[in-house]
């Protein structure tokens, strides 16, 4: 099956995380494990026993280190969310996977996104996956 993907999507070469808040727990920050990224979107994993991210419309990526890393608030629709494993601490949590695309980033946020591709992913295209 050919690759319906627009953009070129990476892999962070640093760890790098997904805050968002549920919508239906607006004052609950739940963070996910960046996979891989794309000008158009990302994917990140995530622990939950359900599926939390009905409705979400954005989120921000976190990167702790040297030098810090915050980009609040891009707009997104999610494209799906999974349970990807069955492991789980004492069937409490499972870790989904949940992909999303940006949502007309404005111009600040798309170089902000390109920025982050361009400095800390290993440049490396990631293909058909």
């Amino acid at each position: 099956m050919p690759e319906k993907r627009r953009h070129q999507r990476f892999h962070p070469k640093v760890d790098a995380y997904i805050a968002f808040a549920p919508p239906d727990l607006p004052n609950l920050t739940k963070l996910g494990k960046l996979l891989n990224i794309s000008a158009g979107g990302i994917c990140f994993n995530y622990m939950s026993r359900n599926k939390e991210t009905d409705g979400l419309r954005r989120l921000d990526i976190l990167m702790e280190g040297a030098q810090p890393i915050k980009i609040n608030q891009l707009p997104c629709a999610v494209v799906y969310d999974i349970e990807s494993s069955n492991t789980s601490y004492r069937n409490m949590q499972s870790t989904r996977s949940c992909g999303v695309q940006f949502d007309q980033l404005p111009a600040e946020l798309l170089s902000a996104v390109d920025a982050f591709i361009s400095n800390y992913t290993d440049g490396q295209s990631i293909a058909g996956t």
